[in-house]
This record gives C-alpha cells, sequence and structure tokens, in this order.
C-alpha cells in the first residue's frame, strides 16, 4: 500500500512549485479557470477574483487534491493561495507538533515536524499547514490541542471557535460554547482565531485589514475538510487577505463552518517530495521574508 501511495506522490511532484514572485499586469482580464476547483472558487465568490494568472490541480494521494492558484482580487492586488481539499476515507488530517513527542515544545518548523512523523514509520506526510495560535516562547497553544486522543490542553481560554477530527474520522468546527459537548469524541483539535462561516453564512469580522492568512472549513455533513494558505506581505506576489473574503473563499469552496487558524508571519504551507533532498519542502512564500517560520502546532496531511 505505501509503496503505491508513494507512487502517486511521485506523480504529484508539481504541487511543489511555490509561487511566482512576478505578476505582469496582463493584457485583458481573463476569469475563465481551467480547473475544476478554480472555475468553482470564481463562480462562488462573485467578483472577488477579477483575472487568473496561474492555476493547477493536483491530485496528492486518494481523497486529497490541492489547488494552487495566482490571481488578481477585486482590488486588483496580485494574490496567491493554496488550497487542500480533504475528503473522509483516504487521508487523515492529524496534529503535529515539534520533534511529533506527543507533547507541546517549543516551535520548529513543519519541515522539520514532517521529517520526524516520516522517521517513525507510522505516517507517509504528504503536506502541513500552519496550526492554531501559539507562545512563540514555549508553543503553548492559546486553546484546546488535541493529538491521537490524547489532551495535550483542554484549556479553550479566550479562543472562540476549534476545529476537531472525530473519533469516527468526521470533520467539525464548533464554537467554543459546544466544546464539552463534543470533546469525548476528539481525536485531534487546535483552537482558532476566529469563526468566520457558520452554517454556510458568512460571519462579518471587525478587522479589514488584509494579511498572510492559514485557515480550514468543513462541509455540511462533516465528510469534507479544506486547509487553506493565502500569502500576503508582497506586493508584487501576493498581497493577503481579509478574515471575509477568507470565509468567501471557504463558502464558495461548499464549506458550512470555517475559521482563521492563523495570521501574519507565521502562516506557512509544506509539501512532500521526492525528489528532494529534504523530502519536505515549503510550497508557499511566508510573510516573514519567504523563511519558513517556526510553529507550535499545525495540522497534516498524513496515510497510516
Amino acid at each position: 500500500m505505501k509503496n503505491y501511495i508513494k507512487l502517486m506522490a511521485i506523480a504529484a511532484l508539481a504541487l511543489c512549485s511555490c509561487g511566482n514572485d512576478e505578476f505582469d499586469k496582463p493584457d485583458y482580464f481573463d476569469r475563465t479557470a481551467q480547473t475544476k476547483m478554480g472555475q468553482t472558487l470564481i463562480e462562488g465568490t462573485a467578483s472577488y477574483i477579477t483575472h487568473v494568472k496561474t492555476e493547477t490541480e493536483t491530485k496528492v494521494t486518494d481523497g486529497v487534491t490541492l489547488l494552487d492558484m495566482g490571481y488578481l482580487n477585486s482590488d486588483g492586488h496580485a494574490m496567491q493561495l493554496y488550497l487542500y481539499k480533504v475528503v473522509l476515507g483516504g487521508a487523515q488530517i492529524r496534529v503535529c507538533l515539534p520533534g511529533d513527542k506527543g507533547r507541546v515544545a517549543e516551535p520548529e518548523k513543519l519541515t522539520e515536524m514532517a521529517t520526524v512523523i516520516e522517521s517513525k514509520s507510522v505516517y507517509m506526510t504528504f503536506a502541513a499547514v500552519t496550526g492554531g495560535e501559539f507562545s512563540a516562547s514555549d508553543g503553548k497553544p492559546s486553546g484546546i490541542l488535541y493529538q491521537d486522543g490524547t489532551v495535550l490542553s483542554n484549556d479553550m481560554g479566550k479562543t472562540p471557535v476549534f476545529f476537531a477530527v472525530l473519533k469516527d474520522g468526521s470533520f467539525v468546527c464548533p464554537e467554543a460554547s459546544e466544546f464539552e459537548a463534543v470533546k469525548s469524541d476528539i481525536d485531534q483539535a487546535v483552537s482558532g482565531e476566529a469563526k468566520i462561516l457558520s452554517e454556510g453564512y458568512i460571519i462579518p469580522q471587525n478587522s479589514t485589514s488584509a494579511s498572510a492568512i492559514s485557515a480550514v472549513g468543513v462541509n455540511a455533513d462533516g465528510t469534507e475538510a479544506y486547509l487553506l494558505v493565502v500569502d500576503g506581505g508582497d506586493f508584487y506576489y501576493s498581497n493577503g487577505i481579509t478574515m471575509d473574503d477568507t470565509a468567501l473563499v471557504l463558502q464558495a469552496s461548499g464549506c458550512t463552518e470555517a475559521m482563521v487558524l492563523n495570521t501574519g508571519n507565521n502562516v506557512a504551507a509544506i509539501c512532500r517530495n521526492e525528489r528532494s533532498e529534504d523530502l519536505f519542502e515549503l510550497l508557499n512564500k511566508p510573510a516573514s521574508k519567504g523563511l519558513e517560520p517556526s510553529v507550535g502546532n499545525g495540522l497534516a496531511i498524513v496515510v497510516k
């Protein structure tokens, strides 16, 4: 089984192409996508996407698809997003931690976390994105944190929302007030910075600033999860996205519940590359001058 998965990973190497740093002004604007996921976003986000620069849709492994899209937004600003769609029954979403030691630890790069996971020969890791908020000094999460059914932090604190993978494999994104009702069923969980979608409706946010963002959303029956990373901080490459527009993108993808995981310099996404000496590569261009940040936790796409 793992040999078959490995062959699929090699075939999916194209997903590890970091976004183009240049964005030449087009002679004309084209809102036609060449991929199914891309066209779904264009049609579902009204006039938010005004021009498609580049796009690829890649089957990463069974049940996992990646959309890599460069576009102009409604303000005419260059944007770059990476959207993973994970369908229940294929790969799993697992919380990843520094050293994969089953405890909170000093922040570490996602590529390093994935390398340690791989070395244990239990999971094949295909991708990961920055998880919930954390302390830069010791990696302590701002809210709850579960890995493989183990409670690492059971204090919701001031966080308003969380994302969880339940023991039956389904995905949920409830508000903090619902935590007590589901906590015994949680296998993996991270807290979120803001709830942006509820029952299919966008929850308007007070902040209108655009930044790099990592976010997660789920569909109505919990059989699909979407991991989104949008870059920011570079005028010619990607200018960042508001929370309201993040909600719009995830709503268009098919999500009914969604939350922002993290923002700013901590936002990163990595991918597997069988041809790379280090096996795992940075997929996006983080706002921290393009350097991969160290984070306290992440959401990884793995196969056992």
